[in-house]
């Protein structure tokens, strides 16, 4: 999981930090850095592989665990 966070962080940190530089080298006010498509749409990438990353693993445990109790049902 770690690892995954990483990629991730680092990934968006690139994408991220080009987009700012753009934003700045135009003169974008704040707000409208805030309301920009783009940024809007890397800001949702983000948050929504953050959670996948998050959920992956109780998601795995939790199948795993079902499958070990139902071969030791069918045993």
């Amino acid at each position: 999981m770690a690892t995954a966070c990483n990629t991730l962080f680092f990934d968006f940190f690139g994408g991220f930090l080009s987009l700012f530089i753009w934003f700045v080298q135009l003169n974008y006010s704040f707000g409208a850095f805030l309301n920009d498509k783009i940024f809007v749409a890397e800001f949702s990438l983000t948050i929504i592989s953050i959670i996948a990353v998050v959920l992956t693993i109780p998601t795995t445990i939790l199948i795993f665990n079902l499958k070990q109790q139902h071969q030791k049902i069918t045993n």
